[in-house]
C-alpha cells in the first residue's frame, strides 16, 4: 500500500491542530488594531478557509487508511486535542455563550429564564434575589445579545445549562467542559453507526477533525453540540429497528432545538413498522416532546419571546432565504400588492416547503440503513438552505451526518462558511449590503453549484 494516503492524513491533522493554536494565539489579539498589517477578523476568516481547504483533502484519503487501533487512537487524539487546545482560547467575535451562563444560572438558583429578559433585569424592577444573582454574574448580563428578548432556548437545553452552572458558577470552562462531554458522546456514536453501515471507524473524522466544527463549538463555545448525540441515537434505534427508543431520543433532540421535529416521518417510516410499534412510537414521540416543551409553551409566545423573533424576523447569512424575499417583494411592488407582508408570506411559504419535503423523504418505507442516513442528510441540507439564519455552526448537523452518507459537495462548507465572520469586517459593517447580497452566496453557491452538477451527473438523488 502506498504511503500516500499516511501522509496526507497526516498532513491534515497538522493543519488542523496549527489552525486551533492560530485561533487561540488570534483570540488574545482580537481587539488588536492589526497584526502584521491585516485586522485581525481577516486573519480569522483567512484561517478559517486555509484550514478548510486543506481538510477537505481527508475523506478522499479515509477509504484507503488500514483500520487498526494505532488509527483509531490517533484520530481520537488528534480531534480531542484541538478542542482541549482551544479551552485556553477566548471566543472570537462570538457571545452567545453568556446567555447560556445565565440562563444556567437562573435556572440552577430557581429562577425561571423564559420570565424575565436581561433588559427586565437591567431595570431593576425584580425579585432582589435575581438582582443579587446578576451583580454575583460580574458584569455577564450586561453582555448579552439581544437582551430586550426573554431566551429563545428549549427547557432541555435550559436544563443543560444549569448542569454547566453546578459544575462551575460562571465558566466558560465548566460550559466547554459540558460541550465536551456531549461531543464525546456524538462521536461514540457515529463510530456505532459506522459500524452498523459496514463502514471504517475513520469516517467520523469528517466531524471530529472539521475545523470550522471544531472553532464554532470550542472556542465561540456554540451549544449545537448538544443536540447531535441525541439525532445520532435517534437514528441508531431507528437503523436497529426500535422505533420507540427512537421517538424518546427524538423528542429529547426537539427540547434542545425545535427543528428536529422535521426528522420524525422519515426515522418513523424506517423498517415498515406494525401498527401497535407505530401507535407507541408517535405517543412517545408526542409525549417526550409535550413534556419536555411545556415550560416553554407555558410562558407564552409574546413579542419578547426569543422564539417569538427568531421564527418572525430573524435574518441573517442566507442566500436562498434572502433572495427568496427580494423576489416575492419585488412582485408585490411591481403589481402595487402593498396590503402583502412580503418576509412573512416568504416564512410561511419555505416552512410549508420544509414541511412537505419532510413528507416527501417519508413517502416510501425503507430497510436500508444508507438510505435511511442520506434522507436524513439531505432533510437536514435542505432546512439550512432554506432557512433565514444559516449560522456556521447550524452546519456542524450537516457534518455529523455527512460522517454517514459522504457528500462532497457539502464537505465544501467547511472552507466556505468561515467567510461568515465577514460581517464583522469594518468595510461590511459600514456596506451591509456588500455581505448580505454577495459573500452570503460566496458561502453557499458553491455547495448548491456543486450539488446541482451531482445531482444532474447521476441518476441517484442525494
Amino acid at each position: 500500500m502506498t504511503q500516500k494516503p499516511f501522509v496526507v492524513s497526516n498532513a491534515v491533522g497538522a493543519v488542523v491542530l496549527a489552525s486551533v493554536l492560530a485561533f487561540t494565539w488570534l483570540s488574545y489579539h482580537q481587539d488588536a488594531v492589526s497584526l502584521f498589517g491585516i485586522l485581525p477578523i481577516t486573519w480569522l476568516v483567512v484561517i478559517g478557509v486555509l484550514s478548510g481547504l486543506v481538510f477537505l483533502a481527508l475523506p478522499t484519503v479515509i477509504k484507503n487508511l488500514p483500520i487498526n487501533t494505532n488509527m483509531v487512537i490517533c484520530m481520537v487524539g488528534v480531534g480531542l486535542a484541538a478542542r482541549l487546545t482551544l479551552f485556553a482560547s477566548e471566543p472570537l467575535w462570538e457571545i452567545d455563550y453568556l446567555r447560556y451562563l445565565w440562563d444556567g444560572g437562573m435556572l440552577a438558583n430557581g429562577f425561571d429564564a423564559y420570565a424575565l429578559s436581561p433588559n427586565d433585569i437591567l431595570s431593576g424592577q425584580v425579585p432582589v434575589a435575581v438582582l443579587v444573582l446578576a451583580y454575583d454574574a460580574d458584569g455577564l448580563i450586561e453582555h448579552i445579545n439581544y437582551p430586550h428578548l426573554r431566551t429563545i432556548y428549549p427547557p432541555l437545553a435550559e436544563a443543560i445549562f444549569a448542569l454547566a452552572y453546578a459544575l462551575g458558577e460562571w465558566s466558560l470552562t465548566s460550559w466547554r467542559a459540558v460541550l465536551l462531554a456531549f461531543d464525546l458522546g456524538s462521536l461514540g456514536l457515529m463510530v456505532l453507526l459506522l459500524r452498523h453501515l459496514n463502514r471504517s471507524p475513520l469516517w467520523a473524522a469528517v466531524y471530529w477533525w472539521n475545523p470550522l466544527v471544531i472553532q464554532m463549538m470550542f472556542n465561540a463555545a456554540h451549544m449545537d453540540a448538544l443536540l447531535i448525540p441525541f439525532m445520532l441515537a435517534a437514528l441508531l434505534f431507528a437503523i436497529r429497528l426500535r422505533p420507540v427508543v427512537m421517538s424518546g431520543f427524538l423528542g429529547l433532540a426537539v427540547g434542545v432545538k425545535l427543528w428536529p421535529v422535521l426528522l420524525f416521518p422519515t426515522l418513523f417510516r424506517h423498517g415498515g413498522l406494525i401498527r401497535r410499534h407505530k401507535i407507541l412510537a408517535l405517543s412517545m414521540f408526542g409525549l417526550t416532546s409535550l413534556v419536555i416543551l411545556f415550560p416553554m409553551i407555558t410562558s407564552g409566545l409574546g413579542q419578547r419571546s426569543g422564539l417569538t423573533a427568531f421564527a418572525g424576523s430573524w435574518q441573517t447569512n442566507s442566500a436562498l432565504f434572502g433572495a427568496f424575499e427580494h423576489l416575492l417583494t419585488s412582485l408585490f411592488s411591481a403589481f402595487s400588492l402593498y396590503e402583502f407582508d412580503g418576509p412573512k408570506l416568504v416564512r410561511a411559504i419555505l416552512a410549508g416547503v420544509l414541511i412537505l419535503v419532510s413528507l416527501l423523504l417519508a413517502r416510501s418505507s425503507t430497510t436500508r440503513s444508507d438510505q435511511l442516513c442520506q434522507r436524513v442528510l439531505c432533510m437536514t441540507a435542505v432546512l439550512f438552505l432554506l432557512s433565514p439564519a444559516a449560522y456556521p455552526w447550524y452546519a456542524s448537523w450537516i457534518f455529523a451526518f455527512v460522517v454517514l452518507a459522504p457528500n462532497p459537495a457539502m464537505m465544501l462548507w467547511t472552507a466556505t462558511l468561515p467567510l461568515y465572520h465577514l460581517r464583522f469586517h469594518p468595510f461590511f459593517v459600514e456596506n451591509p449590503d456588500y455581505f448580505d447580497h454577495g459573500i452570503v452566496w460566496l458561502e453557499h453557491g458553491p455547495v448548491m453549484v456543486m450539488l446541482l452538477w451531482y445531482r444532474f451527473r447521476s441518476h441517484a438523488r442525494w
